[in-house]
């Protein structure tokens, strides 16, 4: 993990949870004076408990203890049947636990609100209700309830063309999934919410909100948007003198200029913030702006600038929230080693792994257990270095792991809202069609009260047009069969690309990465170990992308099929020296059983690729001292190509389906060899592309026999 980015936390989540709640409130505005007026004059019990109430949410945050007080004191007057003040009373008690960061008790109100009986004019307070309710949710980490409940607030919102819900639960959903590392859909659903503070023109809101997508940007690490929506964001604040913004603003932009290494521009936009929060008194944003300027002058070795840069960041760490903690600590602890200050440095660690284990961080924790590696270097405690860094990498490991699956689960999502909106162009299709029918026999109709004769000319339009909408019905169903199907190739292929592809450039980065920070403190044996372990990954690599390459090729319909004579002896015999060296590794012998007058009209090239395939397969999945042949049956007008082994043979529930795309069947080598997944679903592309079949004759133990039928072409 990089120094700095442990302040990508202060430069949007901690500022926007506390900016946004009020903008985005569904709470009416009244003035504190007019309520104050009610509740000294009026003689009406009723409308004095609901000035109470809304007096107390408008007390809400500043003066907890006095709206708690306003609430209590309305509770006894509510009457059987008065819903919309009950409402108001439950959510604007929801909102005061809020505030008092007793969660259970805010859901504990809302939901009471959500219980009353649907009414039209309690919808108001259900929105707001189940928004607040995702929200709770998302800040307790049970994502599957927020999702659930700003869902639902989204249908309120949409039912009632609310844009102003509907940005505050767009922008939710955003933050969720985010949380979820679902970044595309983070995305989607921020450019929605802009979209409606653009249209309401709602600045202060979209200035913040452009902030939140550039960070997003930056995360699925398209740099050209991400810079490109900072320079909005500060433009539009610098416009409209909005210092709060203008601070986050240059706080994010000298985090974006830190991950490029454009450290001087760091340094200009990070003073920038400096200088205006000092001006403002804005405390809350000081630490990630010393924080940030503290690790650029860490990068150009000015250690004496950083460490006092760093102090200043400690100082308002009061400000900040708990995780951000435990990330200036860490910060903190390594500007200091590579200050030279080692037992500064292990002090800091020590504080800030505290707050990682204590709220439950698992990305700091493992940044911690790294830095203590380099802790223990820098003291010549090998032992303790080599152990602290495995827990790192083990702690690493889980976080790409389920940064994995949560991709993989945000492919499928995009996949279905992408399926669900080409559904709804059909029908809106279909619909628009049932329209123009129905105004068609409205008016036929009209016209034969009038003039009969017009009657047969009716039925003959009627037929037409039901034969044109069972045209249009069946081409629709023809392209929604073509689309599975191709659905079905991009799923596996985005399987493979997710799992099969990502996990070893991930394994090769993470090698290179310890290879890099840690090249004086491992030994040499270690170094060497790396290394192998850096060769056997991208061989792995190199194979699967070939094999991807070429199966995305017969996708395309890139390869195109050249027939000529090829002897099929001579073939097998160059498939075999390609071979030779993967399997002497294994003592295997090669034999060839094929005539040398054995020929065949087919294209050379594929011929090859399907050989070196299957005879390949048969190494890997025979044990050492095997033998692998390769026979020829010659036929009237086909030849049959017979490639066996003595292996372990193929389970007999899974033979029919080892050539399918769809198919999860998956196994390492005799000797743990890795495999793609792609390599015989290639040789069916080819075999047909060679107007061939191809069968397979296995017993589990006792080897395979896979036969390639080739017509002479």
């Amino acid at each position: 993990m990089k120094l700095f980015s442990v302040f990508k936390y202060f430069t949007i989540q901690a500022f926007l949870f506390l900016f946004f709640l009020p903008l985005f409130s569904h709470a009416a505005l009244s003035k504190i004076d007019s309520l104050q007026n009610i509740i000294q004059s009026s003689k009406n019990q009723q409308e004095v408990v609901a000035a109470q109430i809304e007096l107390a949410r408008k007390l809400i945050p500043a003066k907890l203890d006095t709206a708690f007080f306003l609430l209590k004191k309305s509770e006894p007057f509510l009457g059987v049947g008065e819903n919309l003040t009950k409402a108001n009373l439950f959510n604007t008690y929801g909102l005061y636990y809020w505030f008092r960061n007793n969660q259970d008790s805010a859901i504990y109100y809302l939901k009471k609100t959500i219980a009353l009986p649907e009414m039209d004019e309690l919808v108001y307070y259900k929105a707001e209700a189940v928004n607040n309710t995702g929200t709770l949710y998302s800040k307790l980490g049970e994502s599957d309830s927020s999702l659930h409940y700003l869902n639902k607030a989204l249908e309120i919102d949409q039912r009632r063309n609310n844009q102003t819900g509907l940005a505050k639960t767009y922008y939710d959903l955003a933050v969720i999934y985010k949380r979820r590392d679902q970044l595309e859909l983070s995305v989607q659903y921020l450019l929605k919410s802009i979209a409606i503070h653009e249209k309401q023109k709602a600045t202060d809101r979209l200035i913040a909100s452009l902030n939140v997508l550039a960070g997003r940007y930056f995360d699925i690490k398209d740099t050209a948007n991400c810079i490109q929506t900072y320079k909005r964001a500060e433009k539009l604040a610098v416009e409209t003198l909005d210092t709060n913004n203008m601070i986050l603003t240059y706080s994010n932009m000298s985090h974006y200029y830190l991950m490029t290494d454009n450290l001087a521009f760091a340094i200009v936009y990070s003073k920038k913030g400096i200088d205006l929060a000092l001006k403002t008194n804005a405390l809350d944003k000081l630490s990630s702006l010393y924080g940030n300027a503290a690790i650029a002058f860490s990068k150009i070795n000015d250690h004496k600038k950083s460490v006092e840069l760093i102090r200043k960041s400690k100082n308002f760490i009061p400000y900040v929230s708990a995780i951000n903690k435990a990330g200036v600590y860490l910060a903190t602890s390594d500007i200091y080693l590579k200050a030279g200050l080692v037992d500064s440095s292990k002090y800091f660690n020590d504080m800030g792994m505290a707050e990682a284990r204590r709220i439950g961080s698992v990305e700091w924790e493992s940044w911690g257990y790294k830095s203590l590696a380099s802790i223990d270097s820098a003291k010549n405690d090998f032992k303790s270095a080599l152990k602290h860094f495995q827990k790192s990498v083990i702690l690493r490991d889980s976080i790409l792991n389920n940064q994995h699956k949560s991709r993989i689960e945000e492919l499928f999502i995009l996949h279905d809202l992408e399926n669900k909106e080409k559904e709804n162009v059909v029908l809106r299709t279909q619909n628009a069609l049932n329209e123009k029918i129905i105004r068609n026999q409205w008016y036929v109709i009209f016209l034969s009260v009038i003039i009969l004769a017009l009657v047969a000319l009716f039925g003959l339009l009627q037929s037409k047009a039901r034969k044109k909408i069972m045209l249009q019905k069946q081409e629709i169903e023809q392209k929604n069969m073509a689309l599975n199907a191709l659905n079905k190739t991009k799923d596996k292929f985005i399987t493979i690309i997710a799992h099969d592809l990502r996990s070893p450039f991930n394994s090769l980065l993470g090698l290179l990465d310890v290879l890099v920070s840690d090249y004086d403190s491992i030994s040499d044996n270690q170094k060497l170990q790396l290394l192998k372990s850096l060769h056997e990954s991208s061989t792995n690599t190199y194979n699967l992308l070939v094999n991807l390459l070429e199966w995305s090729l017969t996708q395309r319909n890139g390869l195109t099929y050249k027939p000529e004579k090829v002897n099929v002896r001579n073939t097998i015999a160059t498939v075999f020296s390609f071979l030779a060296s993967r399997a002497d590794q294994k003592s295997h012998q090669l034999i060839n059983n094929v005539s040398e007058e054995t020929e065949i009209i087919t294209d050379p090239n594929i011929v090859s690729n399907i050989l070196i395939n299957l005879i390949n397969n048969s190494i890997k999945f025979t044990p050492a001292n095997g033998i692998i042949s390769v026979e020829a049956l010659e036929l009237e007008d086909k030849i049959r190509i017979y490639v066996k082994d003595n292996g372990v043979g193929i389970p007999a529930e899974r033979i029919g389906s080892i050539f399918d795309i769809d198919s999860d069947f998956q196994r390492r080598g005799t000797e743990n060899e890795v495999g793609t997944g792609l390599g015989l679903i290639l040789v069916k592309e080819f075999v047909e592309l060679c107007k061939g079949k191809i069968s397979v004759e296995s017993e589990p133990d006792k080897g395979s026999s896979f036969c390639v039928e080739l017509p002479q072409a």
